[in-house]
Protein backbone atom coordinates (compact mmCIF):
# COMPACT_ATOMS: atom_id res chain seq x y z
CA UNK A 1 0.00 0.00 0.00
CA UNK A 2 1.57 3.26 -1.09
CA UNK A 3 1.78 6.50 0.86
CA UNK A 4 1.17 10.04 -0.22
CA UNK A 5 4.32 12.00 0.60
CA UNK A 6 3.67 14.25 3.56
CA UNK A 7 0.43 12.49 4.51
CA UNK A 8 1.18 8.99 5.84
CA UNK A 9 -1.64 6.78 7.00
CA UNK A 10 -2.49 6.72 10.68
CA UNK A 11 -1.62 3.02 10.88
CA UNK A 12 2.03 3.44 9.92
CA UNK A 13 2.41 6.42 12.25
CA UNK A 14 1.00 4.37 15.10
CA UNK A 15 3.38 1.49 14.32
CA UNK A 16 6.39 3.81 14.22
CA UNK A 17 5.48 5.73 17.36
CA UNK A 18 4.90 2.52 19.35
CA UNK A 19 8.30 1.22 18.27
CA UNK A 20 10.08 4.49 19.05
CA UNK A 21 8.30 4.56 22.42
CA UNK A 22 9.90 1.23 23.35
CA UNK A 23 13.41 2.47 22.63
CA UNK A 24 12.81 5.89 24.17
CA UNK A 25 11.69 4.12 27.33
CA UNK A 26 15.07 2.34 27.37
CA UNK A 27 16.95 5.59 26.88
CA UNK A 28 17.77 5.07 23.21
CA UNK A 29 17.30 7.25 20.14
CA UNK A 30 16.86 5.41 16.83
CA UNK A 31 17.38 6.16 13.15
CA UNK A 32 14.55 5.90 10.59
CA UNK A 33 16.19 2.70 9.33
CA UNK A 34 16.14 1.34 12.88
CA UNK A 35 12.44 2.22 13.08
CA UNK A 36 11.75 0.04 10.05
CA UNK A 37 13.98 -2.83 11.11
CA UNK A 38 12.55 -3.02 14.63
CA UNK A 39 8.86 -2.34 13.92
CA UNK A 40 6.97 -4.33 16.53
CA UNK A 41 3.88 -6.16 15.23
CA UNK A 42 3.37 -3.74 12.33
CA UNK A 43 -0.13 -3.38 10.93
CA UNK A 44 1.11 -3.99 7.36
CA UNK A 45 4.40 -4.87 5.67
CA UNK A 46 5.64 -1.31 5.33
CA UNK A 47 8.63 -0.69 3.09
CA UNK A 48 11.72 1.14 4.29
CA UNK A 49 10.83 4.06 2.03
CA UNK A 50 7.35 4.31 3.52
CA UNK A 51 8.75 4.33 7.04
CA UNK A 52 11.30 7.04 6.21
CA UNK A 53 8.54 9.23 4.75
CA UNK A 54 6.35 8.62 7.80
CA UNK A 55 9.19 9.42 10.24
CA UNK A 56 9.84 12.70 8.41
CA UNK A 57 6.13 13.50 8.59
CA UNK A 58 6.01 12.66 12.32
CA UNK A 59 8.90 15.06 12.94
CA UNK A 60 7.16 17.82 10.98
CA UNK A 61 3.99 17.24 13.01
CA UNK A 62 5.99 17.39 16.29
CA UNK A 63 5.20 13.78 17.10
CA UNK A 64 8.91 12.89 17.08
CA UNK A 65 12.02 14.92 17.83
CA UNK A 66 15.00 14.60 15.46
CA UNK A 67 18.66 15.20 16.27
CA UNK A 68 21.75 13.94 14.43
CA UNK A 69 19.66 11.55 12.36
CA UNK A 70 17.98 9.89 15.34
CA UNK A 71 14.51 10.28 16.80
CA UNK A 72 12.75 10.04 20.16
CA UNK A 73 9.23 10.79 21.28
CA UNK A 74 8.50 14.48 21.74
CA UNK A 75 9.15 15.43 25.34
CA UNK A 76 11.97 12.89 25.70
CA UNK A 77 14.76 14.99 24.15
CA UNK A 78 16.96 14.44 27.22
CA UNK A 79 17.81 11.05 25.68
CA UNK A 80 19.87 12.79 22.99
CA UNK A 81 22.30 14.14 25.59
CA UNK A 82 23.29 10.62 26.65
CA UNK A 83 23.98 9.16 23.19
CA UNK A 84 27.65 10.08 22.82
CA UNK A 85 28.44 8.93 26.35
CA UNK A 86 26.70 5.63 25.66
CA UNK A 87 28.62 5.05 22.43
CA UNK A 88 31.94 5.84 24.11
CA UNK A 89 31.24 3.49 27.00
CA UNK A 90 30.08 0.77 24.61
CA UNK A 91 33.40 0.92 22.75
CA UNK A 92 35.23 0.17 26.00
CA UNK A 93 32.89 -2.69 26.78
CA UNK A 94 33.26 -4.16 23.28
CA UNK A 95 37.03 -4.43 23.75
CA UNK A 96 36.48 -6.24 27.04
CA UNK A 97 33.81 -8.50 25.52
CA UNK A 98 36.15 -9.53 22.70
CA UNK A 99 38.87 -10.55 25.18
CA UNK A 100 36.40 -12.52 27.28
CA UNK A 101 34.93 -14.22 24.20
CA UNK A 102 38.43 -15.16 23.01
CA UNK A 103 39.27 -17.16 26.12
CA UNK A 104 35.71 -18.54 26.44
CA UNK A 105 36.15 -20.00 22.94
CA UNK A 106 38.99 -22.14 24.28
CA UNK A 107 36.65 -23.92 26.70
CA UNK A 108 35.70 -27.41 25.45
CA UNK A 109 32.06 -27.52 24.41
CA UNK A 110 31.52 -23.84 23.60
CA UNK A 111 29.74 -23.30 20.27
CA UNK A 112 28.59 -19.68 20.54
CA UNK A 113 29.41 -16.62 22.60
CA UNK A 114 27.15 -13.66 21.83
CA UNK A 115 26.73 -10.17 23.25
CA UNK A 116 23.22 -9.18 24.26
CA UNK A 117 21.13 -6.54 25.95
CA UNK A 118 22.34 -2.91 26.15
CA UNK A 119 25.80 -3.58 24.70
CA UNK A 120 24.27 -5.13 21.58
CA UNK A 121 22.47 -1.80 21.11
CA UNK A 122 25.55 0.25 22.10
CA UNK A 123 23.43 1.94 24.75
CA UNK A 124 25.44 1.30 27.91
CA UNK A 125 26.57 3.17 31.00
CA UNK A 126 29.80 2.50 32.87
CA UNK A 127 27.93 0.44 35.47
CA UNK A 128 26.03 -1.57 32.83
CA UNK A 129 26.78 -5.29 32.62
CA UNK A 130 28.54 -6.88 29.68
CA UNK A 131 25.88 -9.55 29.12
CA UNK A 132 27.02 -12.71 27.35
CA UNK A 133 24.91 -15.57 26.02
CA UNK A 134 26.50 -18.99 25.46
CA UNK A 135 25.44 -22.07 23.49
CA UNK A 136 27.24 -25.31 24.34
CA UNK A 137 27.40 -28.83 23.03
CA UNK A 138 25.24 -31.47 24.70
CA UNK A 139 26.06 -32.63 28.18
CA UNK A 140 28.47 -29.90 29.24
CA UNK A 141 26.47 -26.78 30.11
CA UNK A 142 27.47 -26.89 33.79
CA UNK A 143 31.13 -27.50 32.93
CA UNK A 144 31.21 -24.58 30.47
CA UNK A 145 29.52 -22.21 32.90
CA UNK A 146 31.94 -23.18 35.66
CA UNK A 147 34.98 -22.41 33.53
CA UNK A 148 33.41 -19.16 32.30
CA UNK A 149 32.52 -17.88 35.76
CA UNK A 150 35.45 -18.97 37.96
CA UNK A 151 38.05 -16.70 36.27
CA UNK A 152 35.66 -13.77 36.71
CA UNK A 153 35.26 -14.60 40.39
CA UNK A 154 39.03 -14.69 40.82
CA UNK A 155 39.44 -11.35 39.05
CA UNK A 156 36.43 -9.88 40.88
CA UNK A 157 34.92 -8.86 37.55
CA UNK A 158 31.32 -9.95 38.12
CA UNK A 159 28.30 -7.70 38.78
CA UNK A 160 27.99 -6.65 42.39
CA UNK A 161 31.77 -6.73 42.79
CA UNK A 162 33.10 -4.61 39.95
CA UNK A 163 31.44 -1.22 39.61
CA UNK A 164 32.54 -0.42 36.07
CA UNK A 165 32.14 -2.74 33.07
CA UNK A 166 31.14 -5.89 35.04
CA UNK A 167 31.05 -9.12 33.02
CA UNK A 168 27.93 -11.25 33.33
CA UNK A 169 27.59 -14.82 32.06
CA UNK A 170 23.95 -15.36 33.05
CA UNK A 171 22.46 -17.41 30.23
CA UNK A 172 23.64 -20.79 28.91
CA UNK A 173 21.79 -23.30 26.76
CA UNK A 174 23.00 -26.47 25.11
CA UNK A 175 22.43 -27.27 21.45
CA UNK A 176 19.27 -29.26 22.21
CA UNK A 177 17.46 -26.22 23.73
CA UNK A 178 17.82 -23.59 21.02
CA UNK A 179 14.10 -22.74 20.96
CA UNK A 180 13.48 -20.12 23.66
CA UNK A 181 9.75 -19.73 23.04
CA UNK A 182 8.91 -21.37 26.37
CA UNK A 183 10.61 -18.48 28.15
CA UNK A 184 8.12 -15.93 26.84
CA UNK A 185 5.85 -14.15 29.25
CA UNK A 186 2.27 -13.96 28.04
CA UNK A 187 0.45 -12.43 26.34
CA UNK A 188 3.25 -10.18 25.13
CA UNK A 189 7.03 -10.27 25.54
CA UNK A 190 8.64 -7.59 23.37
CA UNK A 191 11.80 -7.54 25.45
CA UNK A 192 12.65 -11.20 24.79
CA UNK A 193 11.97 -10.79 21.07
CA UNK A 194 14.20 -7.70 20.86
CA UNK A 195 16.90 -9.33 23.00
CA UNK A 196 16.98 -12.46 20.88
CA UNK A 197 17.04 -10.77 17.47
CA UNK A 198 19.70 -8.24 18.50
CA UNK A 199 22.26 -10.79 19.76
CA UNK A 200 25.73 -10.19 18.29
CA UNK A 201 27.76 -13.41 17.83
CA UNK A 202 31.46 -13.00 18.62
CA UNK A 203 32.27 -16.73 18.57
CA UNK A 204 30.21 -19.01 16.34
CA UNK A 205 30.82 -22.42 14.80
CA UNK A 206 27.64 -22.18 12.71
CA UNK A 207 25.10 -22.82 15.47
CA UNK A 208 23.85 -19.22 15.39
CA UNK A 209 22.01 -19.90 12.12
CA UNK A 210 20.35 -22.92 13.76
CA UNK A 211 19.46 -20.79 16.78
CA UNK A 212 17.91 -18.15 14.53
CA UNK A 213 15.76 -20.70 12.69
CA UNK A 214 14.70 -22.37 15.94
CA UNK A 215 13.30 -19.04 17.14
CA UNK A 216 11.23 -18.11 14.11
CA UNK A 217 8.47 -17.10 16.54
CA UNK A 218 10.39 -13.87 17.26
CA UNK A 219 10.07 -12.81 13.63
CA UNK A 220 6.30 -13.00 13.89
CA UNK A 221 6.48 -9.86 16.04
CA UNK A 222 9.61 -8.39 14.41
CA UNK A 223 9.17 -9.30 10.72
CA UNK A 224 11.94 -6.99 9.47
CA UNK A 225 14.61 -8.27 11.86
CA UNK A 226 17.61 -10.08 10.37
CA UNK A 227 20.58 -11.82 12.03
CA UNK A 228 23.19 -9.37 13.25
CA UNK A 229 26.58 -9.64 11.55
CA UNK A 230 29.44 -8.52 13.73
CA UNK A 231 31.66 -5.78 12.32
CA UNK A 232 35.02 -7.02 11.03
CA UNK A 233 36.96 -5.07 13.65
CA UNK A 234 35.01 -6.80 16.43
CA UNK A 235 35.34 -10.34 15.16
CA UNK A 236 37.14 -12.71 17.48
CA UNK A 237 39.94 -14.72 15.93
CA UNK A 238 39.50 -17.58 18.30
CA UNK A 239 41.00 -20.90 19.20
CA UNK A 240 37.64 -22.63 19.09
CA UNK A 241 39.05 -25.53 17.08
CA UNK A 242 41.33 -26.40 20.00
CA UNK A 243 38.39 -26.42 22.39
CA UNK A 244 36.43 -28.67 20.04
CA UNK A 245 39.27 -31.18 19.84
CA UNK A 246 39.56 -31.28 23.63
CA UNK A 247 35.79 -31.66 23.92
CA UNK A 248 35.71 -34.74 21.71
CA UNK A 249 38.64 -36.29 23.59
CA UNK A 250 37.04 -35.87 27.02
CA UNK A 251 33.65 -36.89 25.60
CA UNK A 252 34.98 -40.15 24.14
CA UNK A 253 36.86 -41.00 27.33
CA UNK A 254 33.79 -40.31 29.46
CA UNK A 255 35.52 -37.54 31.39
CA UNK A 256 33.07 -34.86 30.28
CA UNK A 257 30.18 -36.48 32.13
CA UNK A 258 32.28 -36.65 35.28
CA UNK A 259 33.54 -33.07 35.01
CA UNK A 260 30.07 -31.75 34.17
CA UNK A 261 28.60 -33.47 37.22
CA UNK A 262 31.36 -32.12 39.45
CA UNK A 263 30.88 -28.60 38.10
CA UNK A 264 27.14 -28.91 38.78
CA UNK A 265 27.65 -29.91 42.42
CA UNK A 266 30.22 -27.18 43.05
CA UNK A 267 28.04 -24.55 41.39
CA UNK A 268 24.86 -25.48 43.24
CA UNK A 269 26.66 -25.24 46.57
CA UNK A 270 27.49 -21.61 45.83
CA UNK A 271 24.06 -20.53 44.65
CA UNK A 272 22.96 -17.43 46.57
CA UNK A 273 19.60 -17.39 48.32
CA UNK A 274 18.10 -15.18 45.60
CA UNK A 275 18.68 -17.91 43.00
CA UNK A 276 17.50 -20.73 45.27
CA UNK A 277 14.29 -18.85 46.03
CA UNK A 278 13.36 -18.15 42.39
CA UNK A 279 14.86 -21.25 40.76
CA UNK A 280 12.44 -22.93 38.33
CA UNK A 281 9.39 -21.09 39.72
CA UNK A 282 9.16 -18.88 36.64
CA UNK A 283 11.05 -18.19 33.41
CA UNK A 284 13.31 -15.69 35.22
CA UNK A 285 15.62 -18.28 36.77
CA UNK A 286 15.80 -21.65 35.00
CA UNK A 287 18.23 -24.29 36.24
CA UNK A 288 18.51 -27.73 34.65
CA UNK A 289 21.00 -29.80 32.67
CA UNK A 290 20.26 -28.12 29.33
CA UNK A 291 19.59 -24.49 30.33
CA UNK A 292 21.03 -22.17 32.97
CA UNK A 293 19.31 -18.79 33.10
CA UNK A 294 20.05 -16.58 36.09
CA UNK A 295 18.03 -13.41 35.50
CA UNK A 296 17.15 -12.87 39.15
CA UNK A 297 16.18 -9.24 38.51
CA UNK A 298 14.22 -9.98 35.32
CA UNK A 299 12.52 -6.71 34.36
CA UNK A 300 10.46 -7.93 31.41
CA UNK A 301 7.06 -7.54 33.06
CA UNK A 302 7.90 -4.06 34.32
CA UNK A 303 9.14 -3.06 30.86
CA UNK A 304 5.94 -4.25 29.18
CA UNK A 305 3.80 -2.42 31.73
CA UNK A 306 5.83 0.78 31.40
CA UNK A 307 5.68 0.54 27.60
CA UNK A 308 1.91 0.08 27.61
CA UNK A 309 1.53 3.04 29.96
CA UNK A 310 3.72 5.17 27.71
CA UNK A 311 1.73 4.15 24.63
CA UNK A 312 -1.53 4.84 26.45
CA UNK A 313 -0.38 8.32 27.43
CA UNK A 314 0.39 9.01 23.76
CA UNK A 315 -2.82 7.26 22.66
CA UNK A 316 -0.85 4.66 20.73
CA UNK A 317 -2.53 1.50 21.92
CA UNK A 318 -4.45 -0.36 19.18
Amino acid sequence: MSLTVGQPQEAILRDILRTVAFFTLRGQAVTPTDCWRWLYCPTLSWTLGEVIVAVRYACERSLLSLENGRVVLVGEEAVFATQQTQFSDANIKWRIARRVAWWAALIPGVRLVAVGNTLAWEATRSESDIDLFVITRSGCVWFVRFLCVVPLMIRRARPGVRRQHPIDFTFFVDQTRLDLSRLRIHPDDPYLAYWLTSLVPLVDDGVFAEFWEANAWARETLPNATPVRVAWYRRVKNGQAMGQWVYWIVQITGLMSIMNGLAKRLSERRFPEAIRTKMNHSTDVVVNDTMLKFHVADQRRQIVNAWNQRCQSYELLP
